[in-house]
């Protein structure tokens, strides 16, 4: 699975999470390098960097600058599936690694723009 040039809103997010359904994220990927940037919602500006293995599931870290001028730092694991409309989903595991360092899961979804 290549993720280069994807983009993906959020679709769900547990409560102690930032993103959004206003959160866009853009994906690059090289080899299995991913990097990705995004922004919206709560989230002024984001950087994601990971690694992307053999069966497509990201293993990342992540940073943004939220609303409040807070910046908030994570890490993440995120595995791929399709919806019954054949749709690109991201289901994410993820976990802050500042502040109160409480984890969560959110989905993203493809989206075209």
């Amino acid at each position: 699975m290549n993720f280069n040039n994807k983009k993906f809103k959020v679709v769900e997010n547990t409560e102690n999470g930032e993103s959004s359904a206003s959160t866009i994220f853009h994906y690059r990927q090289e080899g299995i390098t991913l990097h990705a940037e995004y922004h919206g919602g709560e989230i002024e500006r984001g950087h994601i960097l990971g690694k992307v293995d053999d069966a497509g599931q990201i293993e990342m870290v992540y940073q943004h600058i939220n609303k409040q001028g807070e910046i908030r730092t994570g890490k993440c694991k995120s595995t791929p599936y399709f919806t019954e409309n054949g749709i690109l989903r991201l289901k994410e595991v993820w976990q802050w690694t500042n502040g109160d360092q409480s984890n969560g899961i959110s989905e993203i979804e493809e989206i075209n723009l």
